[in-house]
């Protein structure tokens, strides 16, 4: 069946999911991946923020990334409970 989970209704969103879920204890499984990268902005709540600006400044975009893949790759998006 693919009726989706629409808690998660735009990229930003899924971002700050996986982000969260990192700092809520999630390992990174996946690699870092080398290659041309795009920039964006997302927008985080305080507590959000002020959890993202403890990460080492060089690393920030690679732990974002590396969330992100690892979120997916786990299927937690599909997961979730109601």
């Amino acid at each position: 069946h693919l009726a989706g989970d629409y808690s998660l209704t735009s990229l930003p969103d899924l971002i700050r999911a996986a982000l969260t879920a990192h700092f809520d204890g999630m390992a990174l499984s996946a690699p870092p991946e080398k290659g041309r990268k795009r920039r964006t902005t997302i927008g985080m709540d305080d507590n959000l923020k002020a959890r993202y600006d403890e990460l080492p400044h060089g690393k920030r975009s690679e732990i974002v990334e590396r969330s992100l893949r690892t979120f997916l790759n786990r299927g937690t998006v599909f997961e979730r409970s109601s």
